[in-house]
C-alpha cells in the first residue's frame, strides 16, 4: 500500500527529491515498496529525466546494509536491464554482478538466478545483431565461474556450477558459433583464478565421464564371468563417480540401486552419450533417453543428472570445429581475441582430448604453417590428443624432428612428447633413429642445449633406446660439458636466447645434469638397467663445491646456481631412488635451505613445498623449512612457516586415514617422524657448539629449528583443534627421542653424542610444551630409525654414552633450556584450544621466530631445567641396568580391550630398508620378528636384504622391554611422579645388601631415591643367565631387577612387622644437590595434578590400571589370541629407554 500511494503521489507531481529520499531513509520495507514504485515508474519512462536518477538511487540500495534490501535492488536492476538493455548503463549491471560476492549467501543466490537470465537476454540479442559484445555483460560469467571458490554454501560447489555452466548459461537455441564467440570472449577477461575454476569444473567432468566408461566395460565384464574382485572395483568406481554429484552419499546409494537394474538399453544409451563427441548428436540422443524411460521411472531424476554429466555439453567437436576454422582464416583481425582462442582450444583439448576428431585435417594444414606465433600450443594439443586422432606421425614427423634439433628447448620437449603420443607399436624404430641424429648433432655441437633437452625427454618416454646409446651421451656430458670453461663451450651457446641470473658454462652444466637426471626417471615406472652411482657421486661433488672439476666456475653466483640445480635434481630423484641417496647427500641437500643467497633459499624453499604437495617427495625433505624459517628475509619466514603447516596438516590426516584403514603405513608415515632426519643433520652440522662451549645462547640459537619444528608439531591450530593429532605427535615426538638416545651414529660414532644431547633437549622441550595443553594417550610399540642413520647401540657403547651424557648432557640442555628462559611468549595450552582455525596472519608470531619457544608458564622452565638434571643424573645407572638386562627376552602382553593407559615408548627398529612394523600389529599378527618391506624410500637408504637372518641389519627390540616402567604403590604414601633414578641414593643411611646374598624366598626392601622410601617384597626367582631376580611386592605387583644396580637389603623374621611403616611412611633425607624442597614438592604436584586429572578421564575399572606397566618373564607371552610369541634373541638387539612420555610414577615394572 505505501508503495500504490508512492507511486501516486510521485504520478501526481510530487518532489522528486523526497522520493529518492525514500529510497535512502526510514525502514526497510519502506525501502522495499519504494524499489517497486522505481521499477514501474522507470519502466513506464526510460527515457525520461528523472530516470537517470533513479538509477542512481537503485545503483545505492544494491549496497543497502538490510539484505532484504540488497536482493530486491538486484531483482530491479536485472529486470529493468532485461527489458531494454541499451537503457541500462552497462555500469549498472556490474554494479548488481558483484552481489555475486555478497556476504549473505541468499542475496548470491538471488543475484545467480537473475543475472542468468540477463546473460541469456544478452545472448539471444547479440545472435539477433541488436546487441554487440560488451566486457560488462561478459563479467557475469566470469563473476559466476567464481562462485566455486565459495565455501558457505554447497549449491555453488563445482558438482552444481557445471550444470549451471551447461544447461543455464546460453540460451538453448544459441548456435554453437555463437557460444563458440562468447567464450572466445569470455577467455579475453580471464584471470588465473578464473582458468582454474573452470578448469576444475572440467576436469570433474571428465573425471566421471572416464571412471562412467569403466564401470560400463565393468558390468560388461561382471555379467559375462562375475566375481568378487570385479564387484569390489566396480563399488570402487561408484564411490569416485559419486564424488561429481552435488550430494555424493545419495548419489553412490543410487548408482547401487542403477546396478541392479536387467534394463541394458540404459547402460547402452549411456555409453552411445559418451562416445558422441557432437553436442547436437548427444543431445538428441539424451533427449531419446529420457522420453523413453519416462518421468515415472524410479530412477528418472537420478538418470537425468547422470545423462548430463555424460554429455559433452559445455564443449563439443563443433566448439573445436568452429576455433580451428578462426583461426585457420583469421577472421578476428583482433590478436588479443586469437590468443583468447588458443588459450581456449588448448584448455579444450587438455581436458576432452577426443573432441579434437573430426577436425584432423584443418589442425594438420595450420599445424604445416611457419612463423604462426601459437604453434607452441598446437604442438601442446597435439601431445595431448595424439592418441585419440588419426594424424599419422609421419604426416608431422619432420616438423617436430626440426624441432627437436633446432627449436627452442621448451619446443623440443613438446616434440619428443608429441611424437610418443603418435607413435605406434610398429614404428618403435623411430626413436632409435632420433637417438642417433640427436647424438650425431651432440658431437658437432650445434644447439646443444635443445639438442640435451630432447635427448632427456626420449630417455623419459624409451629408455631401452637411450640404454644404446646411453654411455656416450653421459660421457660426453661428462668430459665435455662439466668440465668444460666458459671460452671452451661459448660457440655452444651462441643462438641460445633463455636468460637466467648464471653463465654461460653454468647454463650448460645444468642442461646436462637434468638431462642425466631424467634418463634415471623413466615415464614407464621401470628403473633403468644402468647404475645411478656415477650420477650420484655428481651430485654430491656440485652440492659441496659448486662444481665438478676446480676451475671451471669461479663466480659464487654460478656455484649457488649449480647447487640449486644438484639438489632440486636430488629432490626429483627421492621419490623413486631414495634408497639409494646417501646421508651425507641428503644432508647437503638440506642445508640448501641455510644457502647464504636468500633467493636460492626461497627457490629450493618453493620446489619442496611444490613436490610435498604433489607426493613427489619424501616427507622427510619438510625439515628444510625450518631452517629456512630462521635467519632469512620474513617474507621467507612467513612462508617457510606456512609451507611448515600445511603440510602437518595434510600429512597427518592422511596418516590417520592409512591408519584406520588398515593400508600400509605407520609412524614414519605422520610429519612428526621428520625429527628423525632432521636432529641428524643437525647433529652432522659443522656450527655444532663444541663441548667445551659455555655459552647457552650459542645452543639456542643452534637448535632453534628443532624447537620450530616441535612447536609447530604440537600447534593444535595447524591441524583445526584435532587434539588428537596432537596427542599423537607428541607420543611419537617422545619415543622417537628415547629410541635415538638408544641408538648409535651410523654414519660417523663420534657424532653419537650430539644425537643424544639433540634427543635429550628435545625430550626437555616437548615435555615442557606437553605440560598443560597435551595429554599422552598412545605411545607407538615400536620405533623405527633408518639404518642409514642410526644403527644399534653396543652395550659397552651405550654405557659409555650415558656416562658421557652425565657429565656433558645435563650440562649442556640445562644451558640450552635456561637461554629460553626469558624468551616465554605464551601458554601452551593456547595451542591445544579446540576449533581455533589456523589463520595465516598468525604464523610468523607462532613459530617464526626462533627464540620463541611458547613453554607453559616461567615455574615451567624451573620444572623442566629441574627434571632435566634429575633425568640426566639417573641416565648412567639406568644404563647399568640396562646393559645387566639387555639379553633378556621379554614381551608386553596385551593389555585389556579399550585400556587408553598411556604405554612406553617402544622397541627401536632399525633396518636397511624399514618395515618394522607396531607392536600391536606384530603381535595380532603372531609374528616375533619386524616384517621386511620391499620399498620404504622416506626410511631406508641402502639395498633391500630379503633375509631376515641377516641379523646384524636389524635392530628390533620388539622383545625387550625397559626395566623402568610405572607402578603404583597400594600404601596411602603414593610414590612421586618424577622420573626415576637408579643412581644409588647417598642420602641413605642403611646398608644395601648383595645380589649373591639373596635366595628364593627371601624377603627384601627396595629403595627409591625418588620417593625418599624403601618397597617391601619377595624374591621369587633368580634367572642365572641375566643375573636378574623376580620380586613380587606386597601390594601384588611383580618385577624383574637387577639386584646389583639397586640399593636393597634383606629383611629378617623379626622385622616383618615393619613393613606396613615401610609402606606408609617415607624416609627422607637431605635433598642434596638435587633438588630444593620446594622446588621438589613444586614438581610432584604439578605432575601428580596432571596424572590425577588424566585417571579421572579413564572408565571406573581401568583406573586401577592407570599408568601401569606390564613386562612379562623371559620366554614365551600368551596374547589374547592364544597364540605363543616368542622373539629371537640372536639379533643384535637394543632397548628403547623407555621413559615417560611427561611424568613417571616410581619405579616399579610389572607383570
Amino acid at each position: 500500500m505505501v508503495g500504490s500511494e508512492l507511486e501516486k503521489w510521485y504520478r501526481g507531481g510530487g518532489h522528486r527529491s523526497f522520493f529518492l529520499e525514500v529510497l535512502k531513509r526510514f525502514s526497510a520495507e519502506v525501502r522495499l515498496s519504494a524499489l517497486l514504485c522505481a521499477k514501474s515508474f522507470y519502466m513506464t519512462n526510460p527515457s525520461g529525466t528523472e530516470s537517470l536518477e533513479i538509477l542512481t538511487a537503485l545503483e545505492g540500495r544494491l549496497l543497502d546494509f538490510d539484505d532484504r534490501v540488497r536482493t530486491e535492488a538486484v531483482t530491479v536492476v536485472c529486470d529493468l536491464a532485461r527489458s531494454n538493455l541499451k537503457s541500462v548503463p552497462p555500469e549498472l549491471i556490474s554494479r548488481a554482478t558483484e552481489r555475486l560476492r555478497d556476504k549473505k549467501v541468499s542475496v548470491r543466490k538471488k543475484a545467480l538466478r537473475k543475472l542468468l537470465e540477463v546473460y541469456r537476454e544478452y545472448c539471444t540479442k547479440c545472435s539477433g545483431g541488436t546487441v554487440s559484445l560488451s566486457d560488462h555483460f561478459e563479467q557475469i560469467p566470469c563473476r559466476i565461474l567464481m562462485l566455486c571458490y565459495d565455501k558457505d554454501c554447497k549449491e555453488f560447489r563445482p558438482q552444481n556450477m557445471e550444470l549451471v555452466v551447461a544447461e543455464e548459461l546460453f540460451p538453448a537455441s544459441l548456435s554453437i558459433e555463437e557460444r563458440t564467440r562468447h567464450w572466445i570472449s569470455l577467455f579475453s577477461l580471464f584471470s588465473p583464478p578464473h582458468v582454474r575454476a573452470l578448469n576444475t569444473i572440467l576436469a570433474q567432468k571428465r573425471r566421471l565421464q572416464t571412471e562412467m566408461q569403466v564401470y560400463l566395460a565393468l558390468r560388461k565384464k561382471d555379467e559375462d564371468n562375475g566375481s568378487e574382485e570385479v564387484q569390489n572395483r566396480i563399488k570402487a568406481s561408484f564411490a569416485k563417480m559419486s564424488a561429481s554429484f552435488p550430494d555424493p552419499s545419495k548419489a553412490e546409494e543410487c548408482f547401487h540401486k542403477l546396478n541392479s537394474v536387467k534394463d541394458n538399453g540404459i547402460f547402452s544409451a549411456l555409453l552411445q552419450m559418451l562416445d558422441e563427441v557432437t553436442i547436437n548428436n548427444a543431445q538428441t540422443t539424451r533427449d531419446s533417453f529420457l522420453r523413453k524411460i519416462g518421468d515415472r521411472h524410479p530412477h528418472f531424476g537420478f538418470l537425468r543428472l547422470l545423462s548430463s554429466k555424460c554429455l559433452f555439453n559445455i564443449f563439443s567437436s563443433e566448439h573445436v570445429c568452429c576455433i580451428l576454422n578462426h583461426l585457420s582464416s583469421d577472421k578476428f583481425g583482433n590478436k588479443n581475441l586469437e590468443a583468447s582462442s588458443v588459450k581456449l582450444l588448448l584448455a579444450i583439448i587438455s581436458t576432452f582430448p577426443p573432441l579434437l576428431r573430426g577436425s584432423e585435417t584443418m589442425f594438420r594444414l595450420l599445424l604445416s604453417e611457419e612463423d604462426i606465433p601459437f604453434s607452441d600450443e598446437l604442438i601442446q594439443m597435439l601431445e595431448k590428443a595424439g592418441p585419440h586422432i588419426s594424424i599419422k606421425l609421419s604426416d608431422v614427423y619432420p616438423s617436430l624432428e626440426r624441432l627437436c634439433l633446432e627449436g627452442t628447448r621448451a619446443q623440443s620437449k613438446l616434440a619428443v612428447s608429441a611424437i610418443a603420443a603418435l607413435i605406434g607399436t610398429s614404428e618403435q624404430f623411430i626413436y632409435s633413429e632420433l637417438c642417433k641424429t640427436l647424438v650425431d648433432s651432440l658431437h658437432s655441437g650445434q644447439n646443444i642445449p635443445t639438442v640435451l633437452q630432447s635427448l632427456g625427454c626420449l630417455a623419459q618416454h624409451s629408455a631401452s633406446t637411450f640404454e644404446t646409446q646411453a654411455g656416450e651421451i653421459t660421457q660426453y656430458i661428462v668430459e665435455k660439458v662439466f668440465h668444460a670453461t666458459d671460452v671452451e663451450i661459448s660457440y655452444a651457446l651462441g643462438s641460445f636466447d633463455e636468460t637466467s641470473g648464471c653463465g654461460i658454462s653454468c647454463k650448460l652444466k645444468i642442461f646436462g645434469l637434468k638431462a642425466l637426471v631424467k634418463s634415471f626417471l623413466p615415464h614407464q615406472r621401470t628403473h633403468p638397467r644402468r647404475k645411478i652411482n656415477k650420477l650420484l657421486e655428481i651430485l654430491s661433488q656440485m652440492l659441496q663445491k659448486g662444481d665438478v672439476s676446480d676451475g671451471t666456475i669461479s663466480c659464487e653466483i654460478d656455484k649457488a646456481h649449480i647447487k640449486l640445480a644438484a639438489a632440486k635434481s636430488v629432490l626429483r630423484l627421492s621419490k623413486r631412488w631414495d634408497l639409494y641417496i646417501s646421508p651425507e647427500i641428503f644432508r647437503f641437500t638440506i642445508l640448501m635451505a641455510r644457502d647464504s643467497s636468500s633467493v636460492i633459499r626461497r627457490l629450493f624453499v618453493n620446489k619442496i613445498h611444490k613436490l610435498l604437495k604433489e607426493h613427489a617427495l619424501p616427507s622427510k625433505y619438510a625439515c628444510a623449512f625450518a631452517l629456512a624459517a630462521l635467519d632469512s628475509p620474513k617474507d621467507l619466514q612467513y612462508d617457510s612457516s606456512k609451507y611448515m603447516a600445511e603440510f602437518i596438516r595434510e600429512y597427518s590426516r592422511e596418516a590417520r586415514m592409512r591408519q584406520t584403514s588398515a593400508m600400509q603405513g605407520g609412524m614414519i608415515d605422520y610429519p612428526a617422524y621428520i625429527v628423525v632426519f632432521l636432529i641428524h643433520v643437525l647433529a652432522h652440522d659443522s656450527g655444532f657448539p663444541p663441548e667445551n662451549c659455555q655459552d647457552g645462547e650459542i645452543y639456542a640459537r643452534f637448535c632453534s629449528p628443532l624447537v620450530f619444528t616441535l612447536q609447530a608439531l604440537v600447534n593444535a591450530t595447524f591441524v583445526d583443534g584435532d587434539m588428537d593429532l596432537i596427542n599423537d605427535a607428541g607420543s611419537y615426538l617422545q619415543s622417537i627421542f628415547h629410541a635415538i638416545k638408544r641408538a648409535e651414529d651410523a654414519v660417523d660414532g663420534q657424532t653419537t653424542t650430539k644425537l643424544h644431547t639433540l634427543a635429550e633437549f628435545g625430550i626437555s622441550i616437548i615435555n615442557a610444551l606437553n605440560h598443560n595443553g597435551i595429554s599422552n594417550s598412545h605411545s607407538p610399540g615400536l620405533i623405527l630409525l633408518p639404518s642409514s642413520l642410526y644403527r644399534i647401540s653396543l652395550a659397552e657403547n651405550r654405557e659409555q654414552a650415558n656416562l658421557h651424557c652425565l657429565t656433558q648432557c645435563e650440562n649442556i640442555v640445562k644451558r640450552m633450556v635456561h637461554s629460553f628462559e626469558s624468551q616465554i611468549s605464551q601458554p601452551a595450552n593456547s595451542l591445544a584450544k579446540r576449533g581455533r582455525k589456523w589463520q595465516e596472519d598468525g604464523v610468523q608470531s607462532d613459530v617464526v621466530k626462533c627464540g620463541t619457544l611458547n613453554l607453559a608458564m616461567r615455574k615451567n622452565v624451573d620444572l623442566l631445567r629441574n627434571g632435566t638434571k634429575a633425568q640426566s643424573g639417573s641416565s648412567y645407572a639406568h644404563g647399568k641396568e640396562m646393559h645387566e638386562t639387555l639379553k633378556q627376552e621379554i614381551h608386553t602382553t596385551g593389555g585389556q580391550k579399550g585400556d587408553r593407559s598411556p604405554r612406553p615408548p617402544g622397541p627401536l627398529g632399525l633396518h636397511n630398508e624399514f618395515s618394522i612394523d607396531d607392536e600391536h600389529e606384530m603381535v595380532m599378527s603372531g609374528k616375533s620378528e619386524p616384517i621386511m618391506r620391499k620399498e620404504l624410500p622416506s626410511c631406508g637408504s641402502v639395498t633391500t636384504r630379503t633375509s631376515l637372518t641377516q641379523k646384524e641389519d636389524l635392530i628390533s627390540s620388539a622383545s625387550l622391554k625397559e626395566n623402568d616402567t610405572i607402578t603404583k604403590c597400594n600404601s596411602t604414601a603414593k610414590p612421586s611422579i618424577l622420573m626415576r633414578a637408579n643412581s644409588i641414593d647417598l642420602c641413605s643411611s642403611k646398608e644395601t645388601g648383595n645380589k649373591s646374598e639373596v635366595s628364593i624366598g627371601q624377603r627384601i626392601k627396595l629403595w627409591s631415591p625418588i620417593d625418599k622410601c624403601y618397597y617391601s617384597g619377595t624374591v621369587n626367582g633368580f634367572d642365572s643367565r641375566y643375573d636378574t631376580h623376580k620380586i613380587t611386592y606386597d601390594n601384588g605387583e611383580v618385577e624383574v631387577v637387577s639386584l646389583e644396580s639397586e640399593n636393597w637389603e634383606t629383611i629378617s623374621d623379626d622385622s616383618l612387622q615393619e613393613k606396613d611403616s615401610d609402606n606408609l611412611h617415607s624416609e627422607y633425607c637431605d635433598p642434596g644437590e638435587h633438588f630444593s624442597q620446594s622446588c621438589k614438592r613444586e614438581m610432584v604436584n604439578a605432575y601428580r595434578n596432571d596424572a590425577s586429572q588424566q585417571e579421572e578421564n579413564l572408565p571406573k575399572k581401568e583406573r586401577g590400571s592407570f599408568l601401569k606397566r606390564r613386562v612379562p618373564l623371559p620366554g614365551a607371552v600368551k596374547e589374547k589370541n592364544g597364540q605363543k610369541v616368542s622373539v629371537d634373541t640372536s639379533a643384535s638387539e637394543v632397548i628403547v629407554a623407555n621413559k615417560d612420555i611427561i611424568a613417571r610414577r616410581t619405579r616399579k615394572r610389572k607383570v
